[in-house]
């Protein structure tokens, strides 16, 4: 049974969240990847053992079991079999200021080799097709916190939901999961390491090993099969250092004046709403 659900938003330290919450005794949290059972058919109709053997999270356990997925809010399917598999789930919406969010998300979508243009051409082109294409569903409509929060409302009530930023999040580690512990009913008084960065995996460049995979699928199939998550990507790793013919340019959102303009001016509406779940910015 998963207690407590981290279900979002994408870029704004989901995974740094789990790893806080996880080295509490009294929490497991899973490994450090997205929990796609409730969002892919094929893992869901494996049932709840599936979370025991692929998620390392006991059925049956006297621990909180934490999971995460940073774009699950997205997901209507996702809410209705979470509610499903356990309507006393709490669940912890995490923001970051949604400019900075949507830039962190394009460098990302980048490094992966998602994206090849620049930003102005990506804000240009999300803005043209809004709904039509990913990088305003992605990029930018996963900034809109208020949106997201509103459709996990007509799943979960307002008293199994907590919303925390970012920014306090990296400012005051210790006293804002603290205020997380108590939430949950649990000793508050446990410290936590928060001198390690989490979600290394971003700060490579994987496109080497993307196209690889893309001309040798079947070679992707077998090591996904017979390799932990870990060893994937410490092989990405390694595999990006060989292959890697250049450094990766510095951007910064300061490069693209206009692009930060437009979504400025964007973001002030959910911003207010986002008021009145105490979030400001």
């Amino acid at each position: 049974m998963i207690d407590v659900f981290i279900a979002g938003a994408q870029k704004s330290a989901t995974t740094s969240l789990l790893t806080y919450l996880g080295q509490h005794p009294s929490v497991l949290s899973q490994p450090q990847m997205e929990m796609s059972y409730f969002h892919i058919d094929k893992e869901y109709h494996l049932g709840s053992t599936h979370l025991e053997d692929y998620y390392q999270l006991p059925t049956n356990g006297n621990k909180m079991n934490v999971a995460k997925h940073a774009t699950f809010s997205r997901s209507e399917k996702a809410l209705q079999r979470l509610k499903e598999h356990n309507p006393e789930c709490k669940i912890i919406f995490c923001t970051r200021e949604p400019v900075q969010r949507a830039f962190s998300s394009y460098l990302m979508e980048k490094r992966n080799g998602s994206i090849t243009c620049s930003f102005d051409e990506l804000i240009n082109i999300a803005f043209h097709e809004k709904e039509n294409h990913w990088y305003y569903n992605v990029i930018i409509e996963l900034g809109c916190y208020d949106i997201h929060l509103n459709r996990i409302l007509n799943y979960f009530p307002r008293n199994q939901m907590k919303v925390i930023r970012m920014e306090d999040l990296k400012n005051n580690p210790d006293s804002t999961v603290r205020a997380l512990f108590q939430w949950l009913k649990i000793n508050e008084e446990e410290k936590i390491h928060s001198d390690k960065k989490h979600n290394t995996k971003n700060d490579i460049s994987v496109v080497p090993v993307r196209k690889f995979f893309h001309k040798y699928p079947v070679i992707k199939q077998i090591i996904s099969s017979i390799l932990s998550y870990k060893i994937r990507m410490y092989l990405a790793k390694m595999v990006s250092r060989i292959t890697s013919t250049q450094k990766n340019t510095i951007e910064s959102i300061s490069d693209y004046p206009d692009a930060q303009t437009s979504l400025l001016d964007f973001y002030k509406i959910n911003n207010e709403r986002l008021k009145k779940w105490g979030v400001y910015y």
